[in-house]
């Protein structure tokens, strides 16, 4: 069991994957114990104690509880292996565009993201789950050097940030506060980041900035 748990929690399976492979393990499970073929395979895995069912473990279920369980014990500890995992979330977390940790406020991993990022599958089956890692300390978000400010994650409606995310990410711009004035009541020149002005930027303003906008800015961000 110890070595199918470590194999479930390094190697980015699919859910797809391991249906294939309970539904497999659940086939041969009723020919043991003599029970029809059309029997509900979920019930097999309902728990004894409140249920008829007869608690076997589902393979999705051992993967889910295996690695949140990893990523609780690395994000508390004070190892090398828990310094990554904090700087691997934080990665992460700059990925997304987001300024607060991912674990915290969980959503469905891209498929790349699941392919290539380990906290990325956490944050996936954390979501899956409707289960949550609070960041209590904030030590995973990103913070601002204004008394308030609003996260472009936020401001942007979703299919536009996910349209500008790479151009955000890769210029450090996570919060409206990025490209707004001191006083918080117009825009910036894009050039006083070292940014050229181009389609996207438009976009970002035409997208954050109006009457509307204007006046929350002025009413939530100072320096």
């Amino acid at each position: 069991m110890s070595k199918l748990r470590y194999y479930l929690t390094v190697v980015p399976m699919t859910n797809r994957e391991l249906d294939h492979i309970d539904a497999q393990i659940t086939a041969v499970l009723k020919h043991n114990i003599g029970v029809a073929t059309s029997t509900s395979s979920p019930l097999l895995h309902m728990d004894a104690a409140t249920s008829t069912g007869l608690s076997f473990p589902s393979i999705r279920d051992i993967r889910t509880t295996s690695m949140i369980e990893k990523a609780h014990l690395l994000l508390n500890s004070d190892t090398p292996l828990g310094r990554i995992t904090r700087a691997r979330t934080i990665n992460l977390r700059d990925t997304l565009g987001w300024t607060t940790s991912p674990l915290a406020s969980p959503a469905r991993a891209s498929p790349h993201i699941w392919r290539t990022h380990w906290m990325g599958r956490v944050m996936h089956l954390l979501w899956e789950t409707s289960s949550t890692i609070r960041d209590t300390n904030e030590l995973l978000s990103r913070h601002t050097n204004r008394t308030t400010d609003i996260p472009l994650s936020k401001a942007l409606p979703p299919d536009i940030f996910q349209m500008l995310r790479t151009n955000l990410t890769s210029r450090s711009l996570y919060w409206v506060g990025d490209i707004a004035n001191r006083q918080g009541k117009r825009p910036i020149h894009p050039a006083t980041r070292g940014i050229k002005r181009a389609p996207w930027w438009d976009t970002l303003l035409y997208h954050t900035v109006n009457a509307a906008t204007i006046r929350r800015w002025g009413d939530r961000l100072a320096d």
